[in-house]
């Protein structure tokens, strides 16, 4: 499976977002929605509305460390589809009491199995996002 993705704000971006199905492996059940992109967090989190409306299975309890502090949250497995062609399977998510709005939100444990990317040009940002990883971008040369 391989895919790219843009997405033009069209203006300076506080936040990055895109459009993600999320899916319960066993039920099949699936929850469309918006997602936002964080760079700060260890691991994907979907809301606690979003596993109880998939009829998540509550596989165990992890350790949740953020700027609120530590707490022990449910964890699941759902699959994560992003764009055609950009899709994971058997995801491990914790869910968490309130996503800024969202119901789902992609850490480092996807992010870094992409090749993600973001311009400010002319103080408009675009995102762009590739899988799988197939070149260096590198600035520094």
């Amino acid at each position: 499976m391989s895919g790219s993705l843009t997405t033009r704000y069209g203006s300076l971006a506080t936040h990055l977002e895109i459009d993600v199905v999320i899916t319960n492996p066993i039920l099949q059940k699936t929850l469309s929605c918006k997602a936002l992109w964080d760079t700060g967090a260890e691991r994907s989190m979907i809301s606690k509305y979003a596993a109880k409306e998939l009829q998540l299975l509550i596989l165990g309890i992890a350790k949740v460390e953020g700027f609120h502090g530590e707490d022990f949250r449910p964890f699941h497995d759902v699959n994560v589809g992003i764009a055609k062609g950009i899709g994971f399977e058997k995801v491990r998510v914790v869910s968490v009491h309130s996503l800024a709005g969202r119901h789902v939100l992609l850490g480092m444990d996807i992010i870094t199995k992409l090749d993600f990317y973001i311009s400010n040009v002319g103080n408009a940002t675009i995102h762009s996002i590739r899988y799988p990883s197939s070149q260096t971008i590198d600035f520094g040369s």
